[in-house]
């Protein structure tokens, strides 16, 4: 198992130099980029009252979701997400990548999620 081997550790490090580094301005790029591509959509198809129509809550969940990541990213990353994840992997690393990964998993299923309900839901 990774957290008896302490492997934990190297991998933990191995993720704040991934994810504090170059992937970090890659996710910023590319949520911002999807909120761009999503408000353009709305704007050029007039979709605004959709956000009054329960018929369309797809683009209720897919806009909520945006709004995590980016607040994620913008907002609690720069002000003390990044401080608090540090001293997390000091304090406890293999605790520390334990959440990181599960914040993850489920982020990414959330997104697959409200991806295929979108789908769905234009169709439908």
């Amino acid at each position: 198992m990774i957290f008896e081997s302490g492997l934990y550790l190297e991998i933990l490090v191995e993720f704040i130099g991934i994810y504090f580094g170059d992937s970090l301005l890659n996710c910023k790029v590319v949520v911002t980029l999807a909120g761009l591509s999503g408000f353009y959509m709305i704007y050029r198809l007039d979709g605004w009252e959709w956000y009054g129509n329960i018929d369309y809550w797809w683009v209720h969940a897919m806009t909520l979701l945006w709004l995590i990541f980016s607040f994620v990213l913008f907002v609690a990353e720069p002000w003390f997400l990044h401080a608090w994840f540090i001293r997390q992997a000091e304090a406890a690393p293999e605790r520390t990548l334990a959440f990181a990964t599960r914040f993850h998993q489920i982020m990414t299923l959330l997104s697959l999620i409200v991806v295929a309900a979108a789908i769905f839901g234009v169709h439908s």
